[in-house]
């Protein structure tokens, strides 16, 4: 799942891994209604640890009197020095470098100056899938995330190419990809 609406998705700043945001109040009411809504009992609910993915679990670990684990693998991409900006200042001609940008508009981060490439992101997506696998096969786990990982992880699970994986529709608040 991917993580309800936190401060600067709306104004489509890039938080990353470097900014720390907190659920809007929107949100708050996003991560209660996923939760109350949720179909089955999981095993094991992990989160990345960023914030907003901690205050999105925290409604379905209470739901299910479980805790939510804190699990870095699936941190959403470093931005490094776009850390912070707005999709609008990205798309201008200092910073269109370094995005791949989709017919739909969706941005993937190719190489982010100081922080993680799409390459660098591939990587850890792999670790991570790896790691499920051999702790949790034959499990039904939840994995609190972010959009570009969670992307990123569908192409490496399903074995896409880039261009297959950037084809795709950016994951919603509270929106979910089965792994």
């Amino acid at each position: 799942m991917r993580h309800a609406q936190a401060e600067g998705n709306e104004r489509h700043i890039f938080n990353g891994s470097r900014i720390d945001a907190p659920l809007t109040s929107l949100g708050g009411a996003q991560a209660g209604y996923w939760a109350a809504h949720f179909p089955f009992k999981p095993d094991a609910i992990l989160t990345s640890p960023l914030l907003r993915a901690r205050q999105s679990a925290e409604p379905l670990s209470e739901r299910f009197a479980m805790p939510a684990l804190s699990f870095p693998l699936a941190m959403e991409q470093d931005y490094g020095q776009l850390s912070g900006k707005s999709r609008d200042r990205l798309l201008g001609p200092r910073y269109r470098k370094y995005f791949h940008v989709s017919p739909s508009g969706q941005m993937y981060t190719l190489r982010a100056p100081g922080g993680e490439s799409w390459d660098d992101l591939k990587e850890r997506a792999r670790k991570c899938l790896r790691w499920l696998d051999s702790h949790y096969a034959g499990k039904k786990v939840v994995v609190v995330s972010h959009s570009d990982f969670m992307n990123c992880a569908y192409g490496v699970r399903h074995r896409l190419d880039n261009h297959h994986v950037w084809m795709r529709e950016d994951v919603p608040n509270c929106g979910t990809v089965r792994l």
